[in-house]
């Protein structure tokens, strides 16, 4: 009997293609549930918004986005962010360093009008806007986004800098963009949202030779290696020893605004009141509340002022 008809000399084909689709959509299914982004065309010309496919776990959180055509998928655990300039190929690689240096940040949307931007902000709402001030009518873009959102200049103009800061910029950034200072920029920004922010659900647990302790992270001053073993230094003036290396303490504490100075120092910047400059090459640096006081060398004093974070330093 010859495939794809029966016996009684009826095509089966249809039969056959439907089984075979079934079979498809039952092997293929799982990849739906992963995470895909990807550009896509909107209503704005060659702007475009990126989306995923993810179905998260109970208590994860949610970007909800909405295509034109009426498709609906959600981000999760994700920090949304936008970029705003008339030059599609600089929104491209501004995506693709971000894609490599921060996978935690979600780039929704690339707006090359001052509309269009507007439309994004007051719709998601982003806690990262990247903006040419050339494409959005300087900085009136600023009045539609939220309180808590950083702003990175990124342009080939430097006259805008000082109006950038005044506005309360994270960092202003020159075309051509090199993936050292879009790190640095980044840093900046996590390192200045974990001063304005307490997260009142995630905790420390850390194992130490006197027993098991689990503490906020705001009340971590710093951490200092030493001796194949870290100490964690509390504001309230406690110490605990462990074994944790200092490679899986930024990996747990970078997302709260951690910053480490050099290979054997991560300070929390929101518990750092002053630093005190005694030579070219040591400082002192002053932790808030009862936490003791802590010698720094070049390496980590330069790296403070990279992130420009404290005008208080002598």
């Amino acid at each position: 009997m010859r495939i794809g008809h029966s016996r009684s000399g009826g095509n089966d084909w249809p039969q056959i293609l439907s089984v075979s689709l079934s079979v498809i959509r039952f092997l293929f299914e799982p990849l739906r549930k992963k995470s895909i982004v990807k550009p896509c065309e909107n209503k704005f010309k060659k702007s475009w918004v990126v989306y995923g496919l993810c179905k998260g776990k109970k208590g994860d959180h949610f970007c909800q986005l909405h295509t034109n055509s009426g498709e609906e998928f959600v981000f999760v655990n994700t920090e949304h962010a936008i970029v705003v300039d008339s030059d599609c190929a600089g929104m491209e690689n501004l995506r693709h360093l971000l894609s490599s240096l921060s996978p935690s940040i979600t780039m929704l949307a690339g707006c090359l009008t001052f509309q269009e931007a507007k439309s994004m902000c007051l719709k998601f709402q982003p806690q990262l806007v990247f903006l040419n001030p050339h494409a959005a009518h300087g900085f009136d873009l600023l009045t539609f986004l939220p309180n808590t959102a950083s702003l990175i200049c990124v342009t080939e103009d430097d006259r805008f800098a000082l109006r950038a800061f005044d506005a309360g910029a994270v960092d202003y950034l020159l075309k051509p963009l090199h993936p050292e200072r879009l790190s640095l920029a980044l840093s900046r920004h996590a390192a200045r949202k974990a001063l304005s922010r307490v997260d009142t659900d995630f905790r420390v647990s850390v194992k130490s030779t006197t027993g098991s302790h689990i503490f906020s992270p705001s009340r971590i001053s710093h951490i200092l290696a030493q001796d194949h073993q870290t100490h964690v230094f509390l504001v309230e003036g406690t110490k605990i020893t462990c074994h944790r290396s200092m490679q899986e303490w930024i990996c747990e504490l970078a997302s709260h605004g951690f910053q480490r100075l050099d290979r054997t120092l991560i300070v929390n910047p929101g518990q750092i009141r002053r630093m005190d400059r005694h030579s070219r090459n040591e400082a002192m640096l002053s932790f808030s509340n009862r936490a003791e006081c802590l010698k720094i060398g070049r390496v980590a004093m330069q790296r403070l002022r990279e992130l420009s974070l404290f005008s208080h330093t002598a």
